[in-house]
Order: C-alpha cells, then sequence, then structure tokens
C-alpha cells in the first residue's frame, strides 16, 4: 500500500497528480479477477440471432381414412446454422396424425350375419399381420411387453443393441415412443375384442358404435404408423409392421356409406440439434412456441428432455443446457389440437430463440488436469470439496477455492517478507524495521474482521440453502462445475460471499503472523496517540518543506530532480491530518514513520548530487568544451567520461551556460547551430506588431531590407525615408563626436519613431508615444538573450 504519483511535463511547467492507495488492498482484485475468471471469463456467451419463420423443406404425407386427402403429414423444415464456425446447426422436423374421427354415416346398409362376420374376419386378419410386424419389432428391441408398463419401465426393458444406439439421441423420447407403441397396440386388442364380441348390428344405433369403434382402429393404426421407432429421421430401431388399414375400410364399407373427417391431431416436434464434430463444449439454450394459428390443448402438452413450459400465452416450451455433441441429439415435444395442419398453418412456425455458451476453458483444463501437479492440485480441491460438502455444494466449492486462495497469499506474504529482510541487508538497514514498514500498522479491530468473517460463511449456507437452484449432480468435475455456476447467478454469489468471508477469516490470521515475525514492536503501532501523531507529523512537515525548498533551489540550477520532486509531492500531509482527526491513529502513525524514512533517503540523494555537481562540474565543463570544440553534431552516448544519470544534465548546463555557442540538443545529439539574428529580430517585431505595442516596423540587414509592414503602397517611401534618416543620424553622430547611435527618437504628440541598432541591423519601429519605453525594453531584451 503507498501513493502514487504522476509527474507529467507540459511546456516547462510541471503538473503533479496523486492516485491515493492507502485504503485499496490489491488482493481483493485478485480475487474477483480469479472469480471472474473460473466462473465468467472461460465463458463465452451470445444469443444467436435467427428471425422469421422456419422454410418447409418437404412435405410427405398417408391416407388412412381412404378419401384421397393424407391425414398422417411429416413436415421437415429446411437446417439453419447456429454456428458457423464449429458446423453446429439445427433442423425441425413436425410429425401430425389424426387421434380421433368424426363418423358421419348416410345410407344406411343391411348387415346381415354373414356380413358382420365377414367385417370380423377382416379384423382378425388385420390383427394378424399387425401383431407378426409388432412381434418382429419387439423381437429387435429385446422388448417385454409385459413389463413395459409406463416410459421409465418400457425404457428399461428395452435391451438391444438397437436401443443402446438410439438412447443417445434422445434417452426420455425414446422411452416414450416405445411405450406409445406397447399401449397402442394393446388399445387395438382392445378395440379387436370389442368388435368380435359383437351379435348383432340391426339399428342404426348399433352400426353407429360399429363404425366407431372401426374408426378407433383406423386412427390407433395411423399413431403406431408415426411412431419415430420406424423413422429414419427418428430413431429407426426397427422395421414397421404392416397395418392394412383398407380392410377396416371394407367393414366401414359394409355399414353404409361413411364419412370420415379428424377430430383431433396430435403434433410431435423434433428439433435436431447436429455437431460438426467439434473439441468445444457447447450448451444451447433454446425456446419454442407452437404457430399462433394452432390451438393447443394445454393438458396435453409434453415436453421430454428436462424441458419445461415458460408460458400459456403465447405457448412457450424450453430447455435449458443442451449439449451439442457429436453426432447428434433431437429434442422433442407433442401437444394435441383440433387445428388441422395445412402448409398455411405449418408455415407460420418462428424459428426457435437460440442462446449459445462455450465452455472453452474445459479443453485447456483438461490439459492441465492430466498434468500431474494438476491433477494433484485438483484432487485435493475435490477433498476440500467433500470436506465441506455438508455446508452445500456452493459453499463447499467456495471452500475449495479459497483454500488455494489462502495458500496463494500466504505464499505472497513469505515472498514479501524474504524480500525485505533481503532488501534490508543490501541497503545496510535492520530487517527487523525494514519489515514494520513493509507490514504496516497491525489491525486494531481484529475482533470484527473475524465476526465479519464467520458472519459471510453462515450467510452463504443460508443464502445456498433459500436462494440457489436445485443441482443436478454434486460431482466436482470440471464441465459439471462451470455449467452449473455459469447458470445460477444466485450460486455465483454464494461463492463470492463465502470466499470473501474466509478472506476476511485469513487477515486476522495474517496480521497474528505478521505479530510472531516482529515480535512486541508491531502492536506497538497499536497504541498510538493523537498527541504523538500530531507532534510526528509536525516534524515530518517541516523537514518537508525544508527539502521541498531545496529540491526547487536545485530545479533552477539546472539539475533534474524530478524523481525527487515526484518523492516530494507524493507525501500525504493532509491525508495524515485526515487520518489523524478521525481517529486512524495506528495506520497514521505507521504512515508518518514510512514517509520520514524516505525523507531521509531524499535527503542522503540530494547531498549526493550537490557533492557530484559541485566536486565533477568543473572537470566536465572543461571535457565537454573540448569535445564539442570543431564539431557539428556529437551524440550524446559518445561523451563517456560523464556517467549516464548525469550526462544529460552536464550537456543542458553547458548549452545553458554557452548559448553564445549556438549550441542545441535534439534528441540524444548535440547540435551546433548559426543564430540567424535576421529571423530573431523579424519575430520580435512581428510580436509587437501582433499585440499592438507597434504600428509600423521597418529591418534593415547590411542596408537590405528584412521586414517591412508598410501597406504595399508605402513599402518604398518608407524605405527612403529611413535610409535617409539613417544617413542623417551617422552624420549626426560624427558632429557630436560619437562613434556609433544605438538608439535615435522622432517624437510627435500622439506617435513616436524609434531607430533601433543591433551590429550591422537596423529598425525603425512605430508607435505610441506613451508605448516607446515598452518597445525599447523589448529590443533590449531580445539583444541581451542574442549575446
Amino acid at each position: 500500500m503507498g501513493v502514487f504519483t504522476t509527474v507529467c511535463f507540459w511546456g516547462g511547467q510541471t503538473k503533479v497528480y496523486k492516485l491515493n492507495l492507502l485504503n485499496f488492498d490489491m488482493r481483493w482484485l485478485t480475487i474477483f479477477l480469479l472469480f471472474s475468471l473460473l466462473f465468467y471469463g472461460c465463458v463465452e456467451e451470445r444469443q444467436v440471432s435467427i428471425t422469421g419463420y422456419e422454410k418447409i423443406q418437404s412435405i410427405s404425407g398417408e391416407d388412412i381414412s381412404g378419401d384421397g386427402t393424407a391425414e398422417i403429414k411429416t413436415y421437415e423444415y429446411s437446417p439453419e446454422s447456429i454456428d458457423k464456425e464449429l458446423g453446429i446447426y439445427m433442423q425441425k422436423m413436425v410429425i401430425t396424425y389424426p387421434v380421433s374421427f368424426d363418423v358421419g354415416i348416410t345410407g344406411y346398409l343391411p348387415i346381415t350375419d354373414m356380413d358382420l362376420s365377414e367385417i370380423k374376419q377382416d379384423v382378425a386378419e388385420f390383427q394378424e399381420k399387425r401383431k407378426e410386424g409388432e412381434s418382429a419389432c419387439a423381437a429387435a428391441l429385446n422388448l417385454d411387453a409385459d413389463e413395459c408398463l409406463d416410459e421409465e419401465s418400457c425404457l428399461s426393458s428395452c435391451s438391444s443393441q438397437a436401443c443402446e444406439n438410439t438412447k443417445k439421441y434422445n434417452e426420455e423420447a425414446l422411452g416414450r415412443e416405445i411405450y406409445l407403441f406397447n399401449h397402442y397396440g394393446d388399445e387395438l386388442d382392445r378395440v379387436a375384442d370389442e368388435i368380435n364380441e359383437i351379435d348383432s348390428v340391426a339399428t342404426q344405433e348399433e352400426k353407429d358404435v360399429l363404425a366407431g369403434k372401426l374408426s378407433t382402429m383406423i386412427a390407433l393404426s395411423g399413431a403406431i404408423k408415426s411412431s419415430l421407432l420406424f423413422s429414419d429421421d427418428g430413431f429407426g430401431a426397427c422395421a414397421q409392421p404392416q397395418y392394412n388399414i383398407s380392410m377396416i375400410r371394407e367393414g366401414l364399407s359394409k355399414i353404409g356409406d361413411v364419412e370420415m373427417s379428424p377430430a383431433q391431431y396430435d403434433y410431435k416436434v423434433l428439433i435436431f440439434i447436429k455437431d460438426g464434430k467439434t473439441e468445444d463444449v457447447v450448451e444451447l439454450y433454446i425456446k419454442d412456441s407452437p404457430p399462433a394459428l394452432v390451438s393447443v390443448e394445454p393438458f396435453s402438452l409434453e415436453v421430454l428432455g428436462n424441458g419445461k413450459t415458460y408460458e400459456q400465452e403465447p405457448l412457450t416450451v424450453g430447455w435449458d443446457k443442451v449439449e451439442a455433441d457429436f453426432p447428434g441429439k433431437f429434442l422433442y415435444y407433442s401437444f394435441s389440437s383440433e387445428t388441422a395442419p395445412d402448409e398455411s398453418v405449418m408455415g407460420k412456425w418462428k424459428y426457435p430463440g437460440v442462446r449459445e455458451r462455450k465452455l472453452s476453458a474445459i479443453k485447456y483444463f483438461n490439459e492441465f488436469y492430466e498434468n500431474p501437479i494438476g491433477n494433484f492440485m485438483f484432487s485435493f480441491s475435490a477433498g476440500v470439496f467433500s470436506l465441506f460438502l455438508f455446508l452445500g455444494y456452493y459453499p463447499a466449492i467456495g471452500a475449495a477455492i479459497s483454500v488455494w486462495l489462502v495458500l496463494f497469499f500466504l505464499a505472497m506474504l513469505a515472498l514479501e517478507t524474504i524480500y525485505h529482510i533481503v532488501k534490508a541487508g543490501v541497503d545496510r538497514r535492520d530487517s527487523k524495521e525494514a519489515l514494520l514498514d513493509a507490514y504496516g500498522a497491525p489491525m486494531s479491530d481484529w475482533r470484527i474482521y473475524a465476526g465479519v468473517g464467520f458472519a459471510l460463511v453462515m450467510l452463504a449456507v443460508l443464502a445456498n440453502m433459500f436462494y440457489t437452484a436445485p443441482v443436478e449432480s454434486q460431482a466436482f468435475e470440471a464441465e459439471n462445475l462451470m455449467a452449473t455456476i455459469g447458470s445460477d447467478f444466485a450460486g455465483a454469489i454464494v461463492i463470492l460471499i463465502f470466499i470473501i468471508g474466509v478472506y476476511t477469516i485469513f487477515l486476522v490470521v495474517e496480521d497474528v503472523l505478521k505479530g510472531l515475525m516482529t515480535g512486541s514492536d508491531y502492536y506497538a503501532l497499536r497504541g498510538a496517540t493523537k498527541e504523538e501523531n500530531m507532534e510526528g507529523l509536525a516534524e515530518l512537515r517541516e523537514h518537508w518543506q525544508a527539502l521541498k525548498m531545496r529540491v526547487e533551489d536545485l530545479s533552477k540550477t539546472g539539475m533534474k530532480v524530478r524523481d525527487e520532486y515526484a518523492m516530494i509531492v507524493s507525501v500525504p500531509i493532509e491525508r495524515l491530518e485526515q487520518m489523524i482527526a478521525s481517529g486512524k491513529q495506528g495506520m497514521a502513525k505507521q504512515l508518518i514513520r514510512f514517509n520520514r524514512g524516505r525523507m531521509e533517503t531524499l535527503e542522503k540523494r540530494l547531498d549526493e548530487k550537490v557533492e557530484i555537481m559541485e566536486e565533477k562540474w568543473p572537470e566536465w565543463e572543461g571535457e565537454l568544451a573540448h569535445a564539442l570544440s570543431g564539431n557539428e553534431k556529437v551524440p550524446m552516448n559518445t561523451l563517456l567520461f560523464i556517467p549516464m544519470q548525469w550526462r544529460e544534465w552536464a550537456v543542458e548546463k553547458y548549452i545553458s551556460e554557452h548559448r553564445k555557442k549556438g549550441y542545441v540538443l535534439e534528441g540524444d545529439v548535440i547540435i551546433k547551430r548559426e543564430i540567424e539574428v535576421d529571423k530573431i529580430l523579424e519575430k520580435k517585431l512581428r510580436e509587437m506588431l501582433k499585440k499592438k505595442s507597434v504600428k509600423q516596423a521597418i529591418l534593415l540587414s547590411e542596408d537590405v531590407e528584412a521586414y517591412n509592414s508598410f501597406p504595399k503602397g508605402k513599402k518604398s517611401v518608407a524605405n527612403v525615408l529611413f535610409l535617409k534618416l539613417q544617413e542623417h543620424i551617422r552624420v549626426l553622430s560624427k558632429k557630436m563626436g560619437a562613434s556609433q547611435v544605438k538608439r535615435f527618437m522622432i517624437s510627435g504628440e500622439k506617435n513616436a519613431a524609434v531607430y533601433l541598432e543591433y551590429k550591422n541591423h537596423q529598425a525603425l519601429v512605430v508607435s505610441d508615444r506613451a508605448k516607446v519605453k515598452d518597445v525599447i525594453g523589448e529590443w533590449e531584451d531580445t539583444i541581451e538573450d542574442l549575446e
């Protein structure tokens, strides 16, 4: 800690800016930077910009009612890129099929026992062919139908290699499709048995019941035919059984003129996520909504794969942390609706909203983990995590991080101690005194720090219980940690609070360690009084003022004292007064002692500079005169007889004391230049004209015009008059016995003309009579500079 000072030089003026860091501990910055790096610096997140409606790529369908219109439809949409760089893209597919029909019969036909028998025979043949195909599918899945009672048990009972291969695409959807396959098959058996038990179909009502049951078999057959188990775009786990629905429709035709229209549809929505085999860990957050034209039955909504419903109007479903990995997977949800699917409706399906998160640091962490040291550090952290897991998931992570922060700060304290001990030896200073200056004042309120630290740790534990989201996996794995913390802001805050609490407790421990290394003198600062500090500050201020005046005086001699001046202005006199007034006596005492040492060091440096200046300057001046004699350009790095830290000062001092020799310093090269008197005098006359102390001016160099400010039409007349005046002055000087006239004035009531001379240069200046003395003074100052 200390006061940092920036000294800037512009146009010969010095401006000093102070940055007081007395109350700022750089280790807090370390904590926040590490926290940001661990949980947010290694997570790249962006919103994928996809707008508008999905484009239908293809439509396929099947007519199961026999009216020439396809009731089962599959809509495949064009793929859309999510991350071109990584080759990740998304594609939607929607499968629709009727789950019930409205049946209308006109022209009822009489049904004889023979007709009923034929209808039952058609149903039996349909069932035989269906069961043959379904049994083959069950065998391919190695499925035990008796154990398939719900989605979970159906997935467990499916033990074939085909099931194992397809689980990775969407395990929950596979379980659901197997369950529906088995359930719809059982329903077909049930309806077929009910038809087989019918003895008579004599009345219109009995005919309606039979027609309803036959239409139900058609709907159930269509539902099974739409299963993802048979679809190449879905699971493709087994071949589709043969459903000869025409035989069922043949039975309907024996009842009368039957018209079937779908009463309700099921929509299966699949969103495929396909990855270009990237090594990066990418998570997607996806939200999708059915078209506004589709009236969704909310109770029928099923969102699988940890999906959830966000809103009711418009209905929105979504999935968090969908991992995009090779070879890909799909998301699944379904619902029922009375809205018939057609191109005008299905073409209004908006693109899903997608947010992408890249956990790019995982691959670097894995490389670190493979290193023996990294493996040990991670294993050690996992042990600390397990030890503190009883406090909660996020506090345990905080403990695993805190242990390394504490070890790091302890190592820094050890290095700081060694450094100051070694430096004290080099500076021939007492090591204990050096450590006391480095450590600063002890903690006077350590009890408060300890209490606050424990309170923060408990706050983190309570916040973990009530404000964080449930954690699916409590395994201490890098991918799991980053994914979980990066998606739960409350959890990240819990970790930060826990770390700050541990660090606050560590400050108390650190204070004890400093006391053990320096003894009772360290704690003596804790008992500092206001009177003692006021007296010490008065002595420091007196010493400081004396050194400030000395630095300013040495600066006037040309000595380079930038660093010394920076040290002077960095002494926080006003800050010390505020600290004493506010009761921070321990810190004030330490800072007074620290700055008193700095002033003593500064005084020694100034004494050394003055000694060198007085003893070495005469020698350096002679050597410089010899080195510059007869040379137009001399690089400073060739002046080896002057030490480097004094070289620039000596050269500038020499140039300032020998201006008439025309030397200037450009960069690191000393250059001799001829003084252009004409330009200097002309510049001075222009300056006086600009500020209106002079009205008109003429400058002659060896009787040739060098400058003339008179208007264009009067320049020649002014020159002739000036030459005549010059000749008159020369004649007059001879009559008066003078060798040279340097000034001559012609005065009127308001204006005056002054003749001025310097060597072979003459000037005639016209000005207000009252300003003549100022004009002559400025001219003489310029001549003095030239001399």
